[in-house]
Order: structure tokens, then C-alpha cells, then sequence
């Protein structure tokens, strides 16, 4: 059956979310694209382009990369349970920095130990190719080195599941020597050296310098909004630059505050984005519109026409902003203390709530002893009916579908810093998570994905282990499983999101048009950061909108309409969801942009196998028992884990693992058979960790793992015949 792939042109976008879901302002923006016209002064206007263009010395960006390694090395550290994942020592000898408690997971002050750290390049020879091991081990309270080292030389009880991605990190600390690096003899240099004081002065001087040329704020601006068939002016507004990676891109990252108790229909405070990384410009309003759609709170976005000082800054992405202001106008209190912004909250416990910031600026930025208070509460709590009166759990669980669904990884499943969330104690006195910025999600991956391609990960195999999903998922996964269906029913199919997908592109094409043409002197609208190479052409817009692949720097972007039909088929298959046979039919038509595809496996195509088939006339096995575990129970088929044994299963009755993974013993061995379990080594491929079937030849079955072919293991028994 052949079906072909319709498109829904509309004159506005205001059929996918149920009227009064929004603000007002974002049911007007349905109709139309305002202009946002925003004035200051020339000098402020040249001082934002130099910001925009300041590019850091070589130097300097390598201590900045140590930084956001030091970070990410902690939260590895911190996301272990280490009773569970390294049975039978005793930490409090092998690993005493970690104050880990009887919970299994370690307890710090991550800013103490952060700040702990050396990391003044002046102390240091840049040319050292030994400087990231000396300055992990520059903090005399906390050898961050010397632990890892510890870390990646235990023995681990395999069946507990480990980010890939961290294993692969921590196979770098295996072999080395911690005690090359002291951190006694690098201090010893620092107070030998004649010339410290001055350094650190100058030192000093240099990073005020470097602050200066990164930010932009002024409170002289003014803005005027063309909207509703009306112009509202706002004499008071504060300009800010804002973001963090976006401001690398060509069009700056924006914040507007407008000031003097005025609102634009009941909102004062937006971001204003180009999301020059997505192709599409229409994943942040996808995902924020697939909150609103199911009701839940969260934040809206839509587009405007930016002018400043009436120079045409072209197309961007207007989004809600969680401010004080937000939650005035959603939960009706106002000057709340209670709202707190989490860039690297790692485990969910109060030595962790540092990672958070308190969004009210009068004199409560210090004071965490609300939030300390309900993160105790979290990490004390044995089941989940404890946390029901503090904390939305539904809602929370809400979230976590829609991100497993879309592949993000931005969020609090974040490889390394949990962040781009809030937490808001609510008038009711449960506290809720809010997200924002959803540019890299919806199918936006790293290029070389650690083991299972995210499109066939499973749940437990795509989320962080941190002690949050233990008591809220993973000892009972039924709720949440119930919560995915959901979601899945209501908005994420692709008889609902190819429509809205069609509206959006119809709407704001003839404006995806204008942005992606230059002028006479080849500019385009709005890139002032002329070291920014991230640009897409309308080819490639119109292309990843639909279902062709496309490259960016580190990540590959599927095509929108690709990624929902792939991860919905798989959770329909996976999860046993009654899924409308329209999407599953193998036969279902799209087409590929050759001109401008990523070239990539078909994962739509593929023979695809999600679980072993039986063989008549062979005696049937599981694996799982030839390393000491039970075979899974016939009513067991969710898996949560799979190493390079298999795929494994939880038995919840019984409180233990399970192999889920048959294989087959033959009879009778024929001469030719292969006794090597890795078969495929001998064609130059590695052995696949897991046991899904993408290919079947003469050769054998295959996977694809690690942006690369590898052979199925023969204990896996993918007889596809």
C-alpha cells in the first residue's frame, strides 16, 4: 500500500491548542507576526556588534574547555550509585572525598569543590600538555583525579546500566599515574614564583576585561510592538544579550525587560532566539506548543520581525521567560522567593542545591533553606506516595516522556550538567519542574551516538541514573509507562504532528525567505557575528522540516517529520501501544532532498528486529543463567538494561534482574559453524552490545551501534529466516 505524505496549508496556526491554554499575546501571535522594533543608542548598537564579534584568545579558551570539564568529570562522579554499581568495598576508605552515605550516592557542595580548583592560567605552562591532569589535581580537599582513577579500576556489577558515554571518559583515567601530579608541588611553584602577586593583579584585570567584552545590557532602550492592528509603546525596557552556545551563532541571543509596571498583554519578559543551530526554526516552538497542547504549565513561543534601530535583525523565535513576573501572572503570586533557576543540580540532594539560584534578586539569592529543605525530603523518601504532597509527579513524569520522545538531552538527562530547568514552590506548596530552550531537541543527536541509536533507545537505556528516576520511575515503571501512552495518543503521532508541522512551515515561510536572502552587499538580516559559519540555506529549511537528514558542527539533525514517525513506531512496538496502522505500514512513502541530504542508515527501512524469534526443533536457553541470573518470566518484556551480554529485564515481584535475550542451542554442530561469539571481527566490524536486527546477508545479522555496522552476537539467536 502506497501513501502519500499530504500537505496542510492553513492562513494561521491556531487549530493544535485548545483556546485559552496561552497568554493572549500568543493567541494573537497565531494570527499574525508582529514587528518588534527596539531603539538605542548608536554607541550601544556598535558596542553590541563588538561583543557579538569578540573572540576569546586561543589561551584562554583552553582553560575555559577545563573549566566545562571539571564540571562534567564531578557530575560523572556524582552520578553513580556507587553501593549498587561497584558492590563489596568499602568507600569510605578507597574513596573518603566522596562522602558517600548509606544511600549509595556521594554527598558534596559541588560550587566548595568547584571553586577548590586552580585553574589561573598563570599558574600554569600553556604549552604543558599535562595541564588538564595538574589542574584536576590542584584542589588539596578533593584529588578529582586521583578519583576518577579509583572510579574506573573497580569492578562493577554489569548488570547495572552506565551512560556509555561515561565509561568511555572514564577509560582515559584508567592508567594514570595520580601521583606524577601533586597538587603540593604545583602551590609550592605558585609561592616560589616572584612574580605571583602581580600576576594574579593582572590576572585579575584581564578576566574584568573579558566580562566586559561578553556582555551587553542597557536599560536606554525603547521598544515599539506593531500587533493586533495597533502600535504599543513601552518607553522603559532593558536589552540584554543573552544565552550561553547561542551566542555563538550569527544572530544574537536577546532578552527584553520592559519596565515601569507595563506589560504586553500580561507579559513583560521574553527571549528572543535565532536558533541558528535547528534548520527547521521550528523545533522550540514544536515542543512549546506540545506542552500547551497537553495542558500542562510551561512556557509559549512564537515568532516576531526584530528591528533595531531600524536595521532589519530578521526572523526570531519569541519565548516565554520564568521570571517572577510569569509566575505572577500564572499562579498569582507576586515577588515570589520561591523560584529557583538549576544549572547543575546533579542528584536531587541539599548538598547539590548550590547548583540552583534563586530568580528573586532581593536579597534571597543566598538563602536555600526552602529548597535545601524539599531536596532532603526527596533523598529520604523510601516510595513515591512520600513525595505526592511536595512535589507534582505527574507532571514531572509528563516531562520526562516528552523528552525521551523527542531525544532530548538538554535538560535534566543532560550528559553532564543538569540544567536548562527551574523548580517553583507552588501556592499549594508542592513544587513543580518547568523546562525552556528545546532548540536541540526533536531528533537534534550527537553524531556519534554511544551505543543504542537514540531513535531505538529504550527508556532506562536513554535516561541519566540519578536517584530522582529510582523513586519515581524505575521501582515501579507503571505510572510512567501509563503517562508515556498518553502522551503519545494526544499529541505525539504523526496524524497530529504532521498537520501542525505543515502550519507553522506555511505560516512563517514567506519570512524563512526574506531571512535566508542577502542584501546587495551579501548580508544577511541580522548576523552580526561574522565568526559564526552555522547557516542554512531555504533548501535545506524546507528539506529537514520534512524528512532529510542534515550535518551541523557536532550534531546530526533528522528530519522533523523522520524523527516522530521513527520513535513512534518504535515505542508503539515497544511499549505495546495500539498505534494507527496509517504509520506503522511498512509501506508508508516520503521522500529524501538528495541534494542536500546527511547520508545516513534508513532506520524506517531496515529490517528491524525488537526480539529474538524461536526456532523450532532446537532447545531454548537463556542466556542470562550461563552467568548465574534467572531467565526473565514470559510477563516480563520491558527491558532496562543491556550490556554486551544481552538485553535484561526487572522481576519486580522477586526484586531482581532477569535476562530477557534467548539464544539457541543446536544440536548438532556442522564443521562450518562460526565458534567465535563476535563472528563479524573476521570482516573487520566490531560486535554489537545489544541484540537489534537492522540487516540481515549472507554473513550474518547486523546492528548498528556507535555510528557504525557491527555483528549480532550469536548468543542473541536473530534468526530472521
Amino acid at each position: 500500500m502506497e501513501i502519500e505524505n499530504k500537505i496542510y496549508g492553513v492562513l494561521s496556526i491556531n487549530t493544535f491548542i485548545e483556546k485559552g491554554q496561552r497568554a493572549q499575546l500568543f493567541e494573537i501571535m497565531d494570527n499574525e507576526i508582529p514587528n518588534f522594533k527596539v531603539t538605542i543608542s548608536n554607541d550601544d548598537f556598535e558596542l553590541l556588534k563588538d561583543i557579538v564579534n569578540y573572540k576569546e584568545e586561543k589561551d584562554t579558551n583552553i582553560f575555559e574547555s577545563i573549566k566545562g570539564s571539571l564540571k562534567n568529570y564531578i557530575s560523572i562522579l556524582l552520578s553513580f550509585n556507587y553501593i549498587k554499581t561497584f558492590p563489596g568495598y568499602d568507600f569510605n576508605k578507597i574513596l573518603p572525598e566522596l562522602n558517600i552515605d548509606n544511600d549509595g550516592f556521594p554527598h558534596l557542595d559541588n560550587k566548595e569543590t568547584f571553586d577548590g580548583f586552580d585553574i589561573n592560567p598563570d599558574h600554569y605552562n600553556k604549552n604543558d600538555k599535562d595541564i588538564e591532569f595538574k589542574i584536576l589535581s590542584s584542589n588539596p580537599n578533593f584529588n578529582l583525579l586521583k578519583n576518577l582513577n579509583t572510579v574506573s579500576n573497580l569492578n562493577r556489577d554489569e548488570t547495572v546500566y552506565i551512560q556509555p558515554v561515561f565509561l568511555e571518559i572514564l577509560k582515559i583515567f584508567k592508567n594514570v599515574d595520580t601521583e606524577k601530579y601533586n597538587a603540593k608541588n604545583i602551590k609550592r611553584n605558585i609561592q616560589n614564583d616572584d612574580n605571583t602577586n602581580n600576576n594574579d593583579s593582572n590576572n585579575n584585570d584581564n578576566d574584568d576585561d573579558v566580562v566586559d567584552k561578553q556582555e551587553f545590557k542597557t536599560k536606554n532602550a525603547t521598544l515599539a510592538v506593531e500587533i493586533n492592528g495597533e502600535t504599543k509603546d513601552f518607553e522603559k525596557i532593558t536589552l540584554k544579550l543573552g544565552g550561553v552556545t547561542s551566542r555563538n551563532n550569527g544572530k544574537p541571543p536577546l532578552n527584553i525587560k520592559i519596565r515601569g509596571n507595563k506589560d504586553l498583554y500580561d507579559r513583560s519578559q521574553f527571549k528572543l532566539r535565532a536558533d541558528d543551530a535547528d534548520p527547521t526554526f521550528l523545533r522550540t516552538k514544536l515542543v512549546a506548543d506540545i506542552h500547551n497542547r497537553l495542558g500542562i504549565p510551561s512556557i509559549s513561543s512564537s515568532y516576531v520581525n526584530l528591528y533595531i534601530n531600524n536595521e532589519n535583525m530578521g526572523l526570531y523565535v519569541l519565548n516565554d521567560a520564568y521570571k517572577l513576573s510569569w509566575i505572577k501572572s500564572v499562579y498569582g503570586e507576586d515577588n515570589t522567593t520561591s523560584l529557583y533557576k538549576c544549572d547543575n543540580l546533579a542528584q536531587f540532594t541539599p548538598t547539590d542545591s548550590h547548583g540552583c539560584e534563586n530568580e528573586n534578586e532581593d536579597d534571597f539569592n543566598n538563602d536555600y533553606t526552602e529548597l535545601d529543605e524539599f531536596l532532603k525530603l526527596f533523598r529520604e523518601a523510601k516510595t513515591v506516595s512520600e513525595l505526592e504532597n511536595i512535589f507534582e509527579i505527574d507532571h514531572f513524569l509528563t516531562e520526562m516522556a516528552i523528552d525521551y520522545l523527542l531525544g532530548s538531552w538538554d535538560h535534566v538527562n543532560c550528559l553532564f550538567n543538569e540544567h536548562n530547568f527551574y523548580l517553583y514552590k507552588q501556592p499549594n506548596g508542592k513544587w513543580i519542574y518547568l523546562t525552556y530552550d528545546y532548540n536541540y531537541d526533536f531528533g537534534m543527536i550527537f553524531g556519534n551516538p554511544f551505543g543504542i541509536h537514540p531513535i531505538h533507545q529504550t527508556f532506562y537505556e536513554y535516561i541519566k541514573k540519578l536517584n530522582i528516576f529510582d523513586n519515581l520511575i524505575f521501582n515501579d515503571p507503571t505510572r510512567f509507562e501509563n503517562i508515556l501512552k498518553q502522551v503519545v495518543e494526544k499529541v505525539f503521532n504523526p496524524a497530529t504532528l504532521y498537520p501542525h508541522i505543515d502550519e507553522i512551515k506555511h505560516f512563517i515561510k514567506p519570512n524563512i525567505k526574506l531571512d535566508k536572502t542577502p542584501n546587495a552587499q551579501g548580508q544577511y538580516p541580522g548576523r552580526l557575528n561574522n565568526n559564526s559559519m552555522e547557516f542554512y540555506n531555504f533548501e535545506e529549511w524546507d528539506a529537514n522540516s520534512e524528512f532529510t537528514p542534515l550535518p551541523s558542527e557536532l550534531l546530526i539533525s533528522y528530519g522533523l517529520k523522520y524523527w516522530v514517525l521513527a520513535r513512534y513506531r518504535f515505542v508503539c512496538q515497544y511499549y505495546h501501544m495500539d498505534c494507527d496502522p496509517v504509520y506503522m505500514d511498512k509501506d508508508f512513502k516520503y521522500s529524501i532532498n538528495k541534494n542536500v541530504e546527511l547520508v545516513l542508515p534508513d532506520f524506517l527501512s531496515l529490517n528491524i528486529t525488537y526480539s529474538p524469534d524461536l526456532n523450532n526443533g532446537e532447545t531454548q536457553k537463556c542466556w542470562s543463567e550461563l552467568i548465574g541470573y534467572k531467565c526473565c518470566a514470559p510477563n516480563v518484556t520491558a527491558i532496562y538494561a543491556s550490556d554486551e551480554y544481552g538485553y535484561w529485564g526487572y522481576d519486580f515481584e522477586n526484586n531482581e534482574w532477569c535476562g530477557i535475550t534467548t539464544y539457541t542451542e543446536k544440536k548438532e554442530k556442522s564443521s562450518n559453524d562460526d565458534d567465535d561469539n563476535c563472528w563479524s571481527q573476521k570482516y573487520g566490524y566490531p560486535c554489537c552490545q545489544t541484540c537489534i536486527v537492522y540487516h540481515n546477508d549472507n554473513e550474518g545479522s547486523w546492528g548498528y551501534e556507535y555510528n557504525g555496522w557491527c555483528g549480532i552476537p550469536t548468543h542473541c539467536n536473530e534468526n530472521n529466516n
